[in-house]
């Protein structure tokens, strides 16, 4: 089904909870059993969406963070967090303090005392990029965190867990998007047998918006402008592939 919930999703109302609900204590329970010392959050204008989506900064009533944010959970201990001074409501949803920075000595002043005590910090990076979807953290604030002495690894299991989990509103909409995606491509091909056996001209273009429509009428929304239906290339290919004598996967 992953391929479903990639292609299309059912519209749903577009209320959001503006202030993220964190587990705290669990995601603490999890650094400690993982001898991870903190996880830092970090973006600068929507860089990196998971700590967006995980802390909900910028879902605050319109408000845009502009400048860069941290927020650091350790494993023990309250949240802290570092803000720009125009920006000082960026984390006040969030748990914890934040301290402020004007300029760059002083973010970075800040930023080794926010991580002072921390040997190991999980951020959203992925060593040699092995997990595009995970690392967001540019080059260079992995080097400027690791200029404190900080080990940098991979968040990648604290996002698996407390931000790409569903919860059983999303395993629905996930099976509703399904359902319909199943019965739209049953009546695609419906269609084409039925202007296959009539002689009917047809082509890949045809198809498309007879399906873009039927995605209208069930108020499926597509990550992209219109469904590609890709059956012809595809059996195109083959066809090639036979008449050649080699044998390909396509």
């Amino acid at each position: 089904m992953s391929r479903d919930r990639e292609a299309a999703e059912v519209q749903t109302p577009a209320s959001e909870p503006a202030v993220a609900k964190l587990d705290i204590i669990a995601v603490q329970a999890a650094l400690k059993a993982d001898g991870i010392d903190a996880w830092l959050l970090y973006d600068f204008r929507g860089l990196n969406p998971i700590a967006c989506d995980f802390t909900g900064v910028g879902r605050q009533g319109g408000h845009l963070a502009t400048r860069r944010w941290y927020y650091l959970i350790p494993a023990a201990g309250e949240p802290r967090g570092l803000v720009h001074s125009i920006e000082r409501e960026t984390l006040a949803h969030l748990p914890g303090a934040a301290d402020r920075y004007s300029g760059r000595n002083e973010l970075e002043g800040n930023l080794g005392r926010l991580l002072a005590g921390a040997r190991r910090v999980a951020m959203e990076y992925s060593a040699k990029c092995a997990i595009p979807y995970i690392s967001r953290v540019d080059a260079g604030t992995v080097e400027l965190v690791r200029q404190f002495g900080v080990e940098v690894v991979s968040s990648g299991d604290l996002v698996q867990r407390f931000v790409a989990s569903w919860d059983a509103a999303a395993i629905g909409t996930h099976e509703r998007a399904s359902e319909k995606l199943h019965r739209i491509k049953d009546r695609a091909f419906g269609v084409i047998g039925q202007r296959i056996g009539a002689g009917t001209p047809m082509t890949e273009y045809d198809i498309q918006q007879l399906m873009a429509g039927w995605f209208r009428e069930d108020r499926i929304r597509t990550c992209r402008r219109r469904p590609t239906p890709a059956i012809r290339i595809i059996c195109r290919r083959r066809r090639r592939t036979a008449r050649s004598g080699r044998a390909r996967s396509c």
